[in-house]
């Protein structure tokens, strides 16, 4: 039976990190003339959660970036104007 739990040797500390590296990476948006169309953080965080080899529990990492999405959108975050 295949478990969700980091690996034992993980600190708490690596695993609160990459929560906030998630967060962080969610708040990316790419925006053309004043308005945000490309939640770019969040694709490039769901191509890395699929990828990650020591993986969180993927439904937290997803979270983490929809919340993170959400907070990009209302202007916390970083926002690359094309």
């Amino acid at each position: 039976m295949a478990s969700n739990k980091p690996p034992a040797n993980e600190y708490d500390s690596v695993y609160f990190l990459k929560v906030l590296l998630y967060l962080l990476l969610g708040t990316v948006w790419i925006a053309f003339d004043e308005k945000k169309y490309i939640p770019a953080g969040i694709i490039i965080g769901i191509l890395i959660a699929q990828h990650e080899r020591l993986q969180l529990d993927r439904k937290i990492e997803y979270a983490m970036l929809i919340v993170g999405g959400l907070l990009g959108l209302v202007g916390i975050g970083l926002t690359f104007w094309l």
